[in-house]
Order: C-alpha cells, then sequence, then structure tokens
C-alpha cells in the first residue's frame, strides 16, 4: 500500500494499479486513474567516506558489532587519590 502524494489516496500495490516497475521508477495508478511515479532508491557508495574518516581517525559505528565491556571505577575512591 503507497498513499499517494497530493491527495491521491492509498493505492495498493497490486498488478491492476501497477503500470511499470523497472530500474529508475515504479510508476500507478489510484482508483481515478491519477498517474503517480515513485523514484527507485539508488545504492549510496560509501567507501570514500570511509576512506577519509580513516584518514581522519575515525572509527565508524558499524552495525552488529558490540564493544568491549568497560570497567567501571568505583566510586569509593577518592578524587585526588588518596
Amino acid at each position: 500500500m503507497i498513499d499517494a502524494p497530493g491527495g491521491g489516496g492509498k493505492v495498493p500495490l497490486l498488478p491492476e494499479y501497477v503500470e511499470e516497475i523497472n530500474e529508475d521508477e515504479v510508476i500507478f495508478r489510484n482508483y481515478e486513474g491519477q498517474r503517480f511515479v515513485y523514484k527507485q532508491p539508488r545504492p549510496i557508495n560509501v567507501e570514500p567516506a570511509r576512506r577519509e574518516a580513516a584518514a581522519a581517525g575515525i572509527v565508524p559505528i558499524e552495525v552488529g558489532k558490540t564493544s568491549k565491556p568497560r570497567k567501571e571505577v568505583g566510586h569509593s575512591e577518592a578524587k585526588d587519590g588518596t
């Protein structure tokens, strides 16, 4: 189901509503016959940004990876180290 822009209403993605699907766009019509075009998403090349970040010493956050737990500092230690 797509909510068509400009008050076009909700349009089910069923064969009778979809006019064309290609690499660039999805074209469909609502119940009134109004035509709508949605652009297909494009993959993003993140390698240049990763190289730039690595050169600057920035460590990227990666999905699915966890860090090692930090050691907790006890609150009983005095601030002046005594």
